[in-house]
């Protein structure tokens, strides 16, 4: 079984696909909207449990830096959500935000993820991974 460390990269990963996908077609439709789904259940599972643990493990600067960019995104998503995806402003704004969800990404893979890891004992690691696998059960 994966640990929670593991699990986030490997959405990070499936998450980057998934957009190129989406920025490929330059459109939006089923790949916009999967990346979506996935994009919430894995930002709320981050800050529920990752981020807090973060800051916990002294951290919290960089997991509130990484919460405000999950919220700067989210407005980008709310604003290419709410368009047709035909205006000619659609695939630019993709653009951003992939830069801005790729940015994050490295962000949390080089700066957090394995600085928290070493710091957490591996029974509260698997605390974690349980307790996030269960919220994303819970939501898809």
């Amino acid at each position: 079984m994966m640990n929670i460390f593991e699990v986030l990269k490997e959405e990070h990963s499936s998450l980057k696909e998934t957009l190129s996908e989406v920025l490929e077609l330059g459109e939006k439709g089923d790949a916009f909207s999967d990346f979506k789904d996935e994009f919430d259940c894995h930002t709320r599972g981050e800050e529920k449990y990752l981020y807090p643990e973060s800051s916990s493990a002294g951290f919290k600067e960089l997991a509130l830096l990484l919460k405000e960019e999950h919220d700067a995104a989210r407005i980008l998503l709310k604003q290419m959500d709410g368009m047709s995806g035909k205006e000619e402003t659609w695939v630019p704004k993709a653009k951003v935000f992939q830069e801005l969800i790729t940015a994050h990404i490295q962000r949390e893979e080089d700066s957090l993820l394995p600085r928290v890891e070493q710091k957490m004992d591996e029974r509260k690691v698997g605390e974690m991974t349980k307790k996030y696998e269960e919220l994303k059960g819970a939501t898809v």
